[in-house]
């Protein structure tokens, strides 16, 4: 790597990192009205066996739905792939979070579900805004997901952002 990489990659990541503490700061103390207990917030191993769980779950739904496109020789653009992969991502996640269902099936096999602060049903609006606001968590080197553990709620920063909270299903 030259001189002029390294400068741009740090100087990339020190507007990230004051971005994201930025973000912090402004969802710091923005739910002091939580109508849920912490105790009833999903821990951080839960959430991250259902991400787990929905990637194993997407890559084997991908890997067959791309196999029979093969094997009856619907030939497929690598373009419409690539946009097919991101709507179907997109939409399993945002269509089923603000369903009755309340979240994806890695969420509801670990027993948990996504509501705004007050426990209820999140809106398909605010399920967007959650869903992109995960690149923010995931771009910023991981800081946003890396601070579940120490947040009362354990919320994320996509969750801060979203205003929702991950929590057991009773």
């Amino acid at each position: 790597m030259d001189k002029a990489t390294i400068y741009q990659f740090i100087n990339g990541s020190v507007i990230v990192v004051s971005l994201l503490i930025f973000f912090i700061s402004i969802c710091k103390n923005r739910f002091n009205k939580i109508g849920i207990d912490s105790e009833n917030c999903s821990k951080t191993w839960e959430r991250a066996f259902a991400a787990i769980f929905d990637m194993i779950l997407l890559s084997i739904f991908f890997y067959i739905f791309y196999t029979f496109t093969t094997l009856i020789e619907l030939t497929l653009s690598e373009k419409f792939e690539e946009i097919f992969t991101v709507l179907f991502t997109w939409l399993y996640f945002v269509v089923l979070e603000s369903s009755k269902a309340q979240g994806s099936l890695g969420k509801m096999f670990q027993g948990i579900k996504v509501t705004d602060v007050k426990g209820q049903r999140i809106t398909f609006i605010k399920a967007n805004i959650r869903y992109f606001a995960k690149f923010i968590s995931v771009f910023s080197m991981f800081l946003g997901l890396l601070k579940i553990p120490f947040s009362k709620y354990r919320q994320a920063l996509h969750d801060n952002l979203a205003n929702t909270l991950v929590i057991k299903r009773i």
